[in-house]
């Protein structure tokens, strides 16, 4: 039975709009404006500075300028790197603005792959998720252009984005997840 003849009230055009609604709330976790900025640990993203990563972090083993896809360093940003961090077993990457210091994203990449039953019950499910071809942070113009060319199936790696957690997890296979990024923004 349809739903909306139960209720003979509703007019056609409230059902459009309730049903417009519904579509653009689905939406809103993709839409532009609706990403809060990562916190990890004590770290929030975008607030935080350099002083406070070294107060949760401590003394990174290597500080320098992250580099682009060229290899070239970018001189505009420093970088924090940990092994092993307090406990943690792996790699943490924070980066900072070099000329205020304010933290833009902090990367955990631990030793073993985490499983997604441990990221789905510690982060939940509020998330979207994005083929690799696309990427975790796709501009609005690639959203909307977007044809995904592979076969049928599953291809990894997968992203899952939290747009109101402000990061994303990078899945490996369907089980498991390889690292994950607080950042600023995602567009």
């Amino acid at each position: 039975m349809n739903a909306w003849k139960a209720v003979p009230l509703v007019s056609k055009s409230l059902r459009k709009t309730v049903i417009s609604a519904l579509v653009l709330a689905s939406l809103c976790s993709c839409a532009p404006g609706s990403w809060k900025p990562g916190t990890y640990e004590d770290l929030v993203i975008g607030r935080s500075r350099s002083a406070d990563v070294l107060r949760v972090l401590g003394k990174p083993m290597w500080t320098g300028h992250p580099e682009d896809e060229y290899d070239n360093p970018v001189e505009s940003l420093l970088s924090y790197e940990y092994k092993n961090p307090a406990g943690f077993d792996g790699r943490i990457t924070a980066v900072m603005k070099a000329s205020s210091g304010k933290l833009i994203e902090v990367y955990v990449n631990p030793t073993d792959s985490i499983p997604l039953s441990t990221i789905l019950e510690r982060y939940g499910t509020d998330y979207v998720e994005r083929d690799s071809e696309l990427g975790p942070c796709p501009t609005a113009e690639e959203l909307r252009t977007y044809e995904p060319s592979r076969e049928p199936g599953y291809p990894y790696p997968r992203f899952l984005v939290y747009p109101q957690k402000g990061m994303y997890v990078s899945l490996s296979s369907p089980s498991w997840a390889q690292y994950i990024v607080f950042t600023l923004r995602c567009p």
